[in-house]
C-alpha cells in the first residue's frame, strides 16, 4: 500500500505565507511618515499596468510590485517587481545559474530567469524611455552559491 503524505501542501502553504508576510511588510511601509512607497500590488502589477501589457507571460514573474512616487509604471519614480521564492525543503541549497535557469514545464521555458527576462523585455518595449526606473528582484530564503554570486557582482561592476 502506497503511503500518502501532504508534503506538497505544507510547502505550498509555507510559500503562500511567505508571500503574504512579505506583502504585509511592504504594505506597512506605506504607513511610515514620508514613505516614498505609494502603492503595492500582489500577484502582478497594478491593473492599469496589466491592461497595457497584453502578454500574460510577461507578468508571471511579478509576485509583488512596489511603486514609489506613483500608482502605476508611467507615474511612478521607481518600480520594483519581485519574484518571491520560498523553500521549506531546500533552504540550504544555494541558487546557481543552473537552478535559476531550470524549467519545470515540458511545454515552455518557465524558469525564474526566463520569467524575469520576459517581464523586462515587455516593460522595456512598452516604456523604453523610462525603463531605468524598473528594478527586478528575486527574494528568497535561499542564498546564491558563492562563486555564482562573485560572477554576478563582477558582471555588475562591468556595466
Amino acid at each position: 500500500m502506497k503511503k500518502k503524505n501532504n508534503a506538497g501542501a505544507i510547502a505550498s502553504n509555507a510559500g503562500d505565507d511567505f508571500h503574504l508576510i512579505w506583502a504585509c511588510k511592504k504594505l506597512l511601509e506605506t504607513l511610515k511618515p514620508n514613505s516614498e512607497l505609494t502603492a503595492i500590488s500582489v500577484e502582478g502589477p497594478t491593473w492599469t499596468d496589466s491592461v497595457q501589457i497584453s502578454d500574460e507571460d510577461a507578468l508571471y514573474s511579478i509576485d509583488l510590485a512596489e511603486y514609489y512616487g506613483g500608482s502605476n509604471f508611467k507615474d511612478a519614480d521607481s518600480v520594483i517587481f519581485s519574484q518571491l521564492k520560498y523553500s521549506t525543503y531546500q533552504m540550504d541549497k544555494d541558487w546557481t545559474a543552473s537552478t535559476l535557469c531550470t524549467k519545470t514545464s515540458k511545454n515552455k521555458d518557465n524558469s525564474i530567469i526566463r520569467r524575469l527576462a520576459d517581464t523586462y523585455k515587455k516593460f522595456s518595449s512598452e516604456h523604453a524611455s523610462s525603463i531605468g526606473k524598473l528594478t527586478l528582484k528575486l527574494v528568497s530564503n535561499r542564498k546564491l552559491e558563492i562563486e555564482f554570486s562573485k560572477s554576478v557582482k563582477e558582471a555588475v561592476c562591468m556595466i
